[in-house]
């Protein structure tokens, strides 16, 4: 019977101790400089901040040739806007397919799944030229956190689902595909033992550089 109440002690401290002390949100006044970039190169993306703002982070984003672009995804509590200043992207969003050209916008509303690439021989760059266009703070730095294992893991693993597990609410991306209700539920689960072995959403490592 010890041994039984000693395995269940196991499983149950981390959650118990998730529950009483959770993360605290980091605190991101003036985190992100004018000039510095953080990079996905699994998807060919990197990301040039051009200010913050408060909650706001304005940002010019480069693809690079045959750039694959993030996986289908959508957010639920902001839009996703910009100008493509610099050659021909292809959005897909809702399930259809387009092109967007110099000097057009794109527009992916909440709740939409969508992603974007780079089909052609030459870089596409689209940048925030309006207010509307910035990107809430908590998730750019999610962004700035899970880059470097994007890469290492080629986008999927154990250690990037912890990782995205432990940054919770700050990370506003659902991957279209598995149902939401089972990955929230899995990421609650993990995040638990995650934390036990050592994840956080901090690390400097990835502090946009």
């Amino acid at each position: 019977m010890s041994w039984v109440l000693i395995i269940i002690l196991i499983f149950l401290l981390p959650v118990l101790y998730d529950r009483l002390f959770p993360f605290q949100k980091p605190i991101l006044k003036d985190y992100f400089i004018p000039g510095r970039t953080f990079t996905s190169a699994a998807e060919g993306v990197t990301n040039t901040v051009i200010r913050q703002e408060g909650e706001k982070v304005f940002c010019e984003v480069s693809l690079e040739p045959h750039a694959a672009g993030p996986p289908e995804h959508f957010h639920r509590t902001f839009d996703e806007s910009a100008t493509v200043v610099k050659g021909t992207l292809t959005v897909k969003a809702g399930g259809q397919v387009s092109t967007v050209n110099t000097g057009e916008r794109i527009l992916f509303k909440k709740g939409v799944p969508h992603t974007m690439y780079n089909e052609t021989d030459s870089a596409v760059i689209i940048r925030s030229e309006k207010d509307e266009d910035h990107l809430p703070v908590e998730f750019a730095y999610s962004l700035a956190q899970l880059y470097p294992l994007m890469q290492r893991e080629q986008k999927g693993g154990l250690r990037l689902f912890a990782k995205m597990s432990v940054l919770g609410d700050l990370f506003d991306t659902t991957i279209q595909g598995p149902p939401p209700a089972v990955v929230n539920f899995l990421k609650n689960a993990v995040r638990p033992y995650a934390r036990l072995f050592g994840v956080t959403p901090y690390d400097d490592r990835s502090r946009p550089h």
